[in-house]
């Protein structure tokens, strides 16, 4: 059963890979996107030896998975059967076969309780409809200390990111959320807006950016520990 009504993977295919490939020559290279997935992944424990990615769209974090957690087992799931599909069109031409995707519902895990060392969730929760049925299924699937890594939209006075976004949340709101299941719960605030509004202009001062972050410098990496409304995104580490 699906949560959300969600056509970008009809409208645009596998976007999250071809904006976040470091080629020259792509200009459509997405750099906040590709700081989101940098900084999850820095966040991901090596010794994580079960992982599920819940909401795993088209795969491209599913594949950074992968290439840093290289003898794991690694679940993606996606109630979006589109994106899955995406997600194994991309992975075959990495040579990736034995991964695990299914059409699940992040409010009905079809897995059991205490079995995965970490789940990851990279701009998913801001789409569902029923977010504390979902964290308290992530919860019961997670193993006693293991770790919930989520980014999501930081919430802005002046209106939504997407219009897709059932419900957008500021760093208050979000600890609360998760603090109902996690022991301990982090949030630390990335992408400074005033480099958001100077990369929306578009030309020249996006393509600097871009070739910034070719180069292996991402401007929109820069994070504070006191999220606020000139921080863009939200990234939350969580301990059960």
């Amino acid at each position: 059963m699906l949560e959300f009504e969600f056509d970008k993977y009809l409208v645009s295919g596998a976007y999250h890979w071809r904006q976040s490939s470091k080629h020259f020559f792509n200009y459509t290279l997405n750099v906040p996107l590709v700081s989101r997935y940098e900084d999850l992944i820095r966040l991901v424990p090596i010794n994580a030896s079960r992982v599920l990615d819940v909401g795993t769209g088209d795969g491209y974090l599913i594949y950074l998975l992968i290439n840093k957690l290289k003898h794991s087992i690694i679940n993606g799931i996606d109630s979006e059967s589109t994106g899955l599909k995406l997600a194994k069109e991309q992975l075959l031409t990495k040579g990736i076969t034995n991964i695990n995707l299914e059409e699940q519902s992040v409010y009905e895990l079809e897995y059991d309780s205490n079995l995965f060392d970490l789940v990851t969730m990279a701009d998913v929760i801001e789409h569902l409809e029923h977010d504390e049925f979902a964290v308290k299924e992530i919860s019961r699937v997670l193993k006693t200390n293991g770790v919930l890594l989520l980014s999501t939209p930081n919430r802005m006075s002046s209106g939504k990111w997407d219009k897709r976004h059932v419900h957008e949340y500021d760093a208050f709101e979000l600890t609360k959320l998760l603090k109902g299941n996690f022991r301990q719960v982090e949030i630390i605030a990335t992408w400074p807006m005033w480099m958001i509004n100077l990369y929306r202009k578009r030309g020249k001062i996006r393509r600097i950016f871009q070739i910034l972050c070719i180069l292996g410098f991402n401007p929109f990496s820069f994070k504070t520990a006191s999220p606020s409304q000139q921080y863009g995104q939200l990234i939350a580490r969580c301990i059960k």
